[in-house]
């Protein structure tokens, strides 16, 4: 099927998705030879209500990553139930090749991969609220996923009911616009939850926070109609003091995250998507921080010892280690994991005489100080040099090495054992002083 001479489709095979108001199906838009989404509205009447076409040419204008692109609105000439010709309207959108985010998240099960998306949503919302835009529908079927050639995107889509905060539909009298599952308290009661009586920006992250619940444990934080549930007994739970303790169960920050976004007062409700960003942006850093190209040498250690520089979400992290060559080191998380094979750890810091005495007390102090290992490791070491050195010497050699050898293992046996004891006396004495 060819619509409007240039959009084409075959509406058996290529529908995306249905709704209440409306059908939406995969096009090639032949013009610029591109794939886009047709959004054809069914009711005139909930076209004509909401002003879609006036909200969709707003639409048009924004220009933000992670805002999904409108094209263009046309009218679209139908038939009614009584056979009189009416106008629809059909808009035409950015295609979103990988599914809504709920779908995608049930499909990876990755909290980084989420932490992402869910900050691409949150910049969107942003976006918009500095524009004074109300979304007023946000949920996980209209956070669409896009692979693109940098990666996955989410993108914020249908804003067939967002108003500016200073339109009549922020009062009382026009409140109730959205999916009920996700609206927030002042939408049903403005007066006793909303900020001066009336529906904020706010209203966007408290869907965000049910959004974010559903999303982590596969259903909906407050139910939703049809499924043994009404609607008004949906509302009765929104509105209700205590939240569901389900909450409590997240790890976090999704836990804090939904507490700040899901408190009924509107007043009190986070009021800003740029702090829930700052927040997801703390754990992806803390998570995976990056090493710098750049590293920072100490004159006072060999040209092998250097300070390694992490940035997290807190600035930068420093390490500071004694590093030898062909060491092999794997970072995780804020902590650094070594396959070692020849290194001495030692913190820049701790050179100082004070901190090495401090050190060396406070080791005593705990009685961990212990000399069994080191003697094994010894007699590795000397294991191996002694293979070189019969390898290499002559054979009338080779016995007076080896004795020489076995002779300073014993002398370092005693020099042990003599040290032990005098640590396990000191302890003694330190325990009768007691």
């Amino acid at each position: 099927m060819l619509l409007f001479d240039r959009y084409q489709y075959d509406p058996q095979e290529e529908l995306l998705g249905k709704g209440g108001f409306a059908r939406v199906y995969k096009a090639l838009d032949k013009k610029f030879d591109r794939l886009v989404a047709l959004k054809i509205f069914k009711d005139v009447e909930i076209a004509e209500r909401y002003q879609l076409k006036s909200e969709i040419k707003r639409a048009i204008t924004f220009d933000h990553p992670n805002i999904c692109r409108y094209f263009d609105i046309h009218d679209l000439e139908v038939e009614n139930s009584l056979g009189e010709k009416v106008y629809s309207q059909v808009c035409i959108m950015e295609y979103m090749n990988s599914g809504n985010l709920l779908q995608y998240y049930e499909k990876v099960k990755n909290c980084q991969i989420l932490n992402k998306l869910l900050i691409d949503a949150l910049c969107g919302i942003s976006y918009l609220h500095k524009k004074k835009i109300i979304h007023r529908d946000i949920k996980p079927a209209n956070i669409l996923i896009k692979q693109t050639d940098e990666g996955i995107v989410a993108k914020i889509i249908d804003f067939g009911i967002s108003k500016k905060t200073d339109s009549e539909a922020s009062s009382s009298s026009s409140a109730i616009l959205g999916s009920v599952s996700y609206m927030a308290p002042e939408q049903f009661l403005p007066k006793q939850y909303g900020i001066n009586g009336k529906v904020s920006l706010n209203i966007d992250l408290w869907a965000f926070g049910v959004m974010l619940f559903e999303i982590l444990s596969g259903r909906p934080l407050f139910g939703k109609p049809g499924n043994q549930m009404t609607t008004e007994e949906i509302m009765g739970k929104i509105i209700t003091p205590e939240l569901p303790k389900d909450i409590e169960k997240l790890e976090e920050p999704y836990r804090e995250i939904i507490s700040k976004c899901l408190i009924k007062n509107a007043g009190l409700r986070v009021q800003k998507a740029d702090e829930l960003i700052d927040m997801l942006n703390r754990q992806v850093n803390l998570s995976y921080p990056t090493v710098t190209d750049k590293t920072v040498g100490n004159p006072s250690l060999s040209a092998m010892e250097e300070t390694m520089i992490f940035e997290t979400g807190n600035g930068a992290l420093k390490i500071s280690e004694k590093f030898v060559e062909n060491e092999e080191t794997v970072f995780y998380g804020d902590e650094i994991i070594s396959e070692e094979k020849d290194k001495t750890p030692e913190s820049i810091d701790a050179l100082s005489d004070s901190n090495v005495k401090e050190s060396t007390e406070n080791e005593l102090e705990k009685g961990k100080t212990s000399y069994l290992p080191g003697i094994f490791t010894g007699i590795v070491i000397i294991g191996i040099i002694i293979f070189f050195i019969v390898k290499n010497i002559s054979p009338s050699a080779k016995e007076l090495e080896v004795k020489r050898i076995f002779d300073s293992i014993r002398i370092a046996d005693s020099l042990a054992m003599v040290q032990a004891e005098q640590q396990r006396i000191a302890d003694s004495i330190a325990q009768l002083q007691h």
